[in-house]
């Protein structure tokens, strides 16, 4: 199992990687910052298992096809494109 400190430590990376503002609106708080699927297939990274460090992996070998967004951006981006209903997220 990894440590808290390695799994900080390759989320700094990806988010180094990924330009670490939000790409819609600038936002630098890596409090908030999320790793978004450029292309809407996060539930297809998930269930191929990409999550965490794995994913944290995967971003640096494929880097264009993910961004970051900040909370607030990425959920609005998934209202526009019709990823969330009732105030929640779909499937």
């Amino acid at each position: 199992m990894y440590s808290r400190e390695y799994v900080a430590k390759q989320r700094r990376e990806a988010l180094k990687l990924l330009g670490g503002v939000c790409t819609r609106c600038g936002l630098s708080d890596v409090r908030v910052l999320q790793v978004d699927h450029v292309y809407s297939d996060g539930p297809v990274d998930r269930r191929l298992g990409y999550i965490g460090t794995k994913l944290y992996k995967r971003i640096a070998k494929f880097p264009t096809e993910y961004q970051l967004l900040c909370a607030n951006c990425n959920w609005i981006k998934r209202y526009e494109l019709g990823e969330v209903r009732n105030g929640r997220a779909s499937k």
